[in-house]
């Protein structure tokens, strides 16, 4: 089989173009044969909420530690585009790959590499083919997520009782989902405090027999399972006096 007469029959039948950022682009008349090197699966997934700014109590999430997808090509060309190639690969030039197919259609992948090419002489207006590798990252994908409410405030009680409703004032979950609930009885506090699923309309999401008693300095952190509503919404707790206990609570 003659290179520059290959017919298309192996491999994948479209033509590329790599442009990069600066330089001369590297063009394949035709490609001879194609590989894609599936990228790998592992992905972190980093997840932060920003307290100032556009996005300010917004979970945001990042998709991290990109995986990389390999084009591995023998493709056939003149010997200029063999040396912008090779230019391309000494100097690390990043760029934007095209390759078009055969019925016309085309992708596009952007931050891509050269990172191989076969060398090999080629004559100044001859047709060489060679093998050429090319890598480009899977784009990182971001999204604003959805809004959290944070509310932090001093619940007292009276006459050692008091009951938290989630969705009213000053916490107004309306049918949202308490996500996180942080709960501290202050030092200061002589008595301990017991927070536990409220009798009428009792919260629901940290289980149906919930409850908690904490001793005068001691904190804890709840995980929400369950949207609230007028059914689900109370938390009864019971204590000394007119003693307070700090709530905060992220609502989803």
């Amino acid at each position: 089989m003659a290179d520059a007469a290959y017919n298309g029959i192996f491999g994948f039948g479209f033509s590329c173009i790599f442009t990069p950022t600066s330089g001369t682009p590297f063009g394949s008349q035709q490609v001879q044969f194609e590989e894609a090197t599936t990228p790998p699966v592992t992905i972190d997934i980093a997840k932060f909420t920003p307290i100032s700014g556009a996005n300010s109590n917004i979970e945001q999430f990042a998709l991290g530690r990109y995986p990389v997808q390999e084009y591995k090509m023998k493709v056939t060309y003149s010997a200029a585009e063999h040396l912008a190639a090779l230019t391309c690969q000494a100097l690390k030039l990043f760029g934007t790959l095209v390759c078009t197919y055969g019925d016309g259609s085309s992708e596009t992948y952007s931050n891509a590499a050269i990172t191989t090419v076969q060398s090999g002489p080629n004559t100044a207006t001859g047709l060489r083919t060679a093998e050429i590798t090319v890598t480009t990252p899977v784009p990182p994908t971001f999204s604003a997520g959805s809004t959290i409410a944070v509310v932090q405030t001093t619940q007292a009680l009276s006459s050692g009782l008091a009951t938290i409703d989630l969705t009213a004032s000053p916490y107004s979950g309306g049918t949202k989902t308490p996500i996180r609930v942080f709960l501290m009885n202050p030092a200061a506090n002589a008595n301990t405090i017991t927070i536990a699923k409220g009798a009428t309309n009792g919260y629901a999401g940290f289980g149906g027999s919930f409850s908690i008693t904490l001793q005068p300095g001691e904190s804890c952190q709840l995980d929400g399972a369950s949207a609230l509503s007028s059914s689900n919404k109370t938390l009864d707790l019971t204590g000394t006096a007119a003693q307070t206990l700090v709530v905060q609570v992220q609502l989803q």
